[in-house]
């Protein structure tokens, strides 16, 4: 019955009650429809249901929550709720998936919080190291800080006093003549006039040393704060100088032999130290450099890794894998899920022969080819455009092998038609830009496959078994010779160090880059030895249980093979093109 005629409940053909419901196609049908329906179409006979046998199966599903904590398929119910069950356990079903999703995205929240907690306090720990390392650095800087500023108020205390008994003695000279105007002359005004607290202050006081020619213009700018003083005042000299017996010069003295008591025995040691201090101030020199972020971050790598899990693959479930495969006409873009082949069309001002593809980040990147010096094409994974960029530093020809570094850096090793280049160069996909970086590196020809490993590069000999080992971060090599005899005619990497390598006598091996261990794999794939060298092999990893390897031959043949099952299965038989080169993606 179609939903246009649900309103009547009635079935448009019979006119019979409705009384079922097909899950699979979702209609409504009558009795006989449903007979029909099951005879017609006999995988949905399984996902018929009679509206007596799931109202039965409601009312169980409803005593099962209120009576009891067991699954709702629970079999070890009685037997009429068993049977029940089994006639009809779509709705009940799903509930428990909903229920067990529910479980599971749960504990992969707490999963995931959990991770975010150690992360946080992995992290935490580096910032704390890098804390202590910065205080480290600061203290003596700090300390010294801290015994200027006591050294400074040391200083000003004593000159407060030797200004004290210059003005007493300024005022006693011209006591008979112009007390006014010799306190005029003592105390002018001043910039600093206000007296707050912060005009006290060590760091006030010493912007004012700086901004201060002299120890007269000092003295003058802080008159009414530092150095203000009551003693110029006659009530207080005619008081002071009773003391003495009206005797100036005893008052002087005694003033002078007072402030040699407070300040002298640490004049001389404050000196010392003084010196000790500037020259050590002196001495000091603080060099900065810019932070290796690579380094560092390699660093940070190799403390705390993220490793994908079905966290992590469940964000991608809605992404599809696609191949970018080149042939004779252009480029196609082909569906792994449903192997759907999709024409791209042709790259205008380029050779697509002899084409290495290497996927970096959201781009896939073209090098080599016949007849395409100085350029390169970049793909965008985002938009499906081809943009061939032109750049003379780069001198791309047919044998150029290439890999990515997984972080900013392909590296391109070029040995030249003849063999008289072995040159090594590496193209930053930030900004585009190629350098030369190892002008003599001592490989092979002609090379199977180039790939990247904690740190090194190892170049695989197409026609020898033999490897060089190229170290990135000193620029060195070195080559290893395995005693065995074989040539290659396809290879891929899986990144984890391992390389895998068809040859010329149909052998399939793995072959580890680390204990030079070979396993010999299954090689029952006929299609695979026909016309071989038209064959790029791609790695592909889907899980941390499902991975594999594809050939794409076109008219030449293509093939899946499953690493954890060693199984080979024909794909792609439909495709009658000439295929070259191939990367996969996600997008």
């Amino acid at each position: 019955m179609n939903n246009k005629d649900i309103s009547s409940f009635e079935c448009s053909d019979r006119k019979r009650i409705l009384e079922a419901v097909c899950y699979e196609c979702n209609k409504l049908l009558c009795s006989r429809c449903s007979t029909n329906h099951s005879k017609e179409i006999i995988e949905h006979s399984n996902f018929l249901d009679h509206i007596d046998d799931i109202r039965m199966a409601l009312r169980q599903i409803s005593n099962n929550i209120n009576n009891s904590n067991v699954n709702i398929n629970d079999k070890n119910n009685n037997n009429n709720t068993t049977k029940t069950t089994n006639r009809s356990n779509h709705i009940s079903k799903r509930l428990d998936d909903i229920w067990n999703m529910m479980k599971c995205k749960t504990e992969n929240y707490n999963s995931l919080s959990s991770d975010e907690k150690q992360i946080s306090k992995h992290f935490e720990e580096l910032y704390k190291y890098l804390m202590i390392e910065e205080q480290k650095l600061k203290k003596p800087i700090i300390d010294n800080k801290e015994l200027i500023i006591n050294q400074i108020d040391h200083n000003i205390k004593e000159l407060k006093h030797l200004i004290n008994i210059i003005i007493l003695n300024n005022h006693l000279d011209t006591n008979n003549n112009n007390d006014s105007e010799t306190s005029s002359t003592t105390s002018s005004s001043s910039p600093f006039h206000d007296d707050t607290t912060e005009s006290y202050s060590i760091p006030f006081i010493m912007k004012s040393i700086n901004s201060s020619e002299s120890l007269s213009s000092f003295i003058k700018s802080n008159n009414e704060t530092l150095f203000h003083t009551t003693t110029s005042k006659n009530s207080y000299l005619q008081d002071t100088l009773s003391n003495y017996n009206n005797n100036s010069d005893s008052m002087i003295l005694d003033l002078i032999y007072k402030y040699n008591n407070q300040f002298k025995s640490s004049s001389f040691k404050n000196n010392n130290n003084n010196n000790d201090n500037d020259n050590k101030t002196n001495n000091r020199k603080l060099e900065l450099k810019q932070f290796d972020f690579t380094q560092l971050g390699h660093l940070l790598k190799q403390s705390i890794k993220l490793s994908s899990n079905s966290t992590s693959l469940n964000n991608n479930q809605n992404k599809h894998s696609y191949i970018l495969s080149t042939h004779q006409n252009g480029v196609s873009l082909i569906d792994l899920s449903n192997y759907k082949i999709t024409d791209l069309g042709e790259i205008n001002d380029y050779t697509l022969y002899g084409t290495q593809l290497i996927q970096a980040g959201e781009y896939i990147y073209m090098f080599g080819g016949r007849n395409n010096l100085g350029k390169y094409i970049r793909y965008s994974i985002a938009d499906q455009s081809f943009q061939v960029i032109h750049d003379q530093v780069l001198h791309s020809i047919y044998t150029v092998s290439v890999c990515y570094d997984g972080q900013d850096h392909i590296y391109l090793y070029d040995a030249g038609v003849f063999g008289n280049n072995n040159i090594m160069r590496r193209f930053n996909i930030r900004t585009l830009q190629f350098e030369l970086y190892c002008e003599k590196v001592d490989a092979s020809t002609y090379q199977i496959i180039m790939c990247h490993y904690n740190g090194f590069l190892y170049i695989m000999a197409e026609r020898a078994f033999e490897m060089t080992i190229f170290n990135i971060k000193v620029k060195t090599y070195k080559k290893w010779k395995s005693g065995q005899k074989f040539e290659w005619i396809s290879g891929c990497t899986d990144h984890k160090g391992y390389i895998y390598l068809y040859n010329t006598d149909e052998k399939f091996i793995r072959f580890s880059i680390q204990t030079k261990e070979i396993k010999y794999l299954n090689n029952n794939n006929h299609s695979l030895t026909i016309s071989i060298m038209c064959k790029p092999m791609i790695y592909h990893e889907i899980s941390e249980v499902e991975s594999y390897i594809y050939t794409i031959g076109g008219d030449c043949g293509s093939a899946r093979y499953s690493i954890e099952k060693d199984q080979w299965e024909s794909i792609l038989s439909d495709d009658k093109l000439k295929r070259r080169s191939a990367t996969i993606f996600l997008k």
